[in-house]
């Protein structure tokens, strides 16, 4: 099983071998099948962005079930390395739910595989950013935009840009919070040089005399 993981990595990364990832999947898939960890995740990555093969979200969805469901044993060497990814095959699965990719739509089920994931991992930043989207807009759950702020927030401590960006909209235009343009520049400029809105609206809150934080150095 190992060998069969080492030979996938070598024509992955075109180690002794020339890079063929036909092969490399090949070869994961053969370990990935007696159980190989992380040769199920390699799998999950090949098939959602479809690396020199088709991309298949089924296929990805069940790799990503197979990891969520790992078990890590009592004396298991670095189990913060096998939470990590756990959690993101979780938070993953829980995204192919809410978007009917690989299998059936299902908002209650992503909401709870976006749970799951914030239990596996509490820094992983994106399980909270999803659940906040769906108490925003009520996805599988009732609309709660206090929720959905704490949430991003969550999301947002976890250095997750796109929930810093969320959390300045919603400081902007006064949703669910009382509008005050220096706290949804402070969430903007969080997501500066990473998300290109929160950069625009940044710039455009303090350019306009909208925001006291111009001396932040964007």
């Amino acid at each position: 099983m190992d060998a069969q993981t080492d030979i996938a990595d070598m024509y992955a990364d075109g180690e002794g071998v020339s890079e063929d990832h036909v092969k490399a999947v090949k070869w994961y898939t053969l370990a990935a099948e007696q159980g190989e960890f992380f040769s199920q995740n390699r799998l999950i990555s090949y098939y959602t962005k479809g690396t020199d093969i088709s991309r298949d979200y089924a296929k990805a969805a069940y790799w990503c079930e197979k990891v969520s469901e790992y078990v890590i044993e009592a004396d298991e060497k670095s189990a913060f390395v096998y939470n990590i990814l756990i959690a993101s095959a979780q938070c993953q699965l829980g995204y192919f739910y809410e978007n009917g990719l690989g299998v059936p739509q299902n908002y209650e089920q992503a909401v709870a595989l976006y749970w799951q994931s914030t239990e596996t991992n509490l820094r992983n930043g994106e399980p909270y950013f999803r659940l906040g989207a769906c108490y925003e807009n009520g996805r599988g759950v009732t609309k709660d935009i206090t929720k959905a702020v704490k949430l991003y927030k969550l999301a947002s401590e976890c250095d997750f840009h796109q929930a810093s960006t969320r959390l300045g909209d919603f400081y902007y235009e006064g949703l669910g919070v009382e509008q005050d343009y220096d706290i949804a520049a402070e969430y903007y400029y969080k997501a500066v040089r990473y998300d290109g809105k929160g950069t625009y609206m940044y710039g455009y809150l303090c350019e306009n005399g909208l925001s006291r934080n111009k001396d932040m150095d964007a």
